[in-house]
Parts: structure tokens; sequence; C-alpha cells
């Protein structure tokens, strides 16, 4: 009885094996970033918000309060339901503290917020038409 073994054919299956690891092992390590999409917004770990880099999130509240020298503003504010928060009062840096110097406190306003050095601003801001 002749014992035929063939070099060549065992040869391709071991390559076919190998290049198929490595295809699936490179494949797992682009997951990670891929998954990374969903970014925590800075009001806690239950909240979970996909932005891009120009993302802006409509909102509508009462203004409590303005300080013009530190270009901030503090608002009670609706659900934003863009970012998936309830409506609560928070203090908002404005981007350009001139967007603030006509508002004063019990006014209504609409405003647009985007993220910006991990914070989010506002960008935009007006008395609300209602």
């Amino acid at each position: 009885m002749a014992f035929n073994f063939d070099f060549d054919n065992q040869m391709e299956i071991h390559m076919k094996t190998a290049f198929l690891a490595t295809l699936l092992a490179l494949s797992m390590t682009a997951l990670p970033p891929a998954m990374a999409a969903n970014e925590q917004d800075a009001h806690g770990d239950h909240h979970k918000v996909e932005t891009t880099a120009t993302a802006t999130h409509a909102g509508r509240g009462k203004v409590n309060s303005v300080n013009l020298q530190a270009g901030t503003i503090n608002v009670t504010h609706d659900p934003i339901k863009s970012l998936k928060w309830p409506g609560m009062t928070m203090d908002f840096k404005a981007h350009d503290p001139a967007l603030l110097k006509d508002l004063k406190p019990g006014d209504m306003v609409d405003f647009e917020l985007m993220k910006m050095d991990g914070a989010y601003h506002i960008v935009k801001i007006s008395p609300s038409a209602n």
C-alpha cells in the first residue's frame, strides 16, 4: 500500500486558514471604534446621544438670569428630545455673549445648543414666538 502525501495541497489549506484567521482578527479590531459612535452627555451616564461635529439641538425655555460679563444664562427648559434631556434648569455659556444682551429674567426663549469643548453652548437664542 503506497501512501501519497500531497504537500502542495496541505500548504494551500494552511495558507488559506492563516489568511482567514488574520482577516477575522483584523475585522474584530475595527469593531470598538464603530461601536463608540454613541457619546455620553454631560448630565449622567444614563443619557446616550449620537452627535456630529456640527449637530445643533433646539430648545425652549424661560430665562431665570443673565450674566453678560460671564456670557452665561440660566434657563428652565422644556425636554430636549434630540439630547434625551428631561426639562430642567441649567446654566449655559453663550458662544457669543452678545447673543444675551437683550434678554431678561422671565423671557420665554427658543435656543439652539451645540457641543463645544465638551459642553453645550448656546449658538442661537431669540424670544419665543408664542
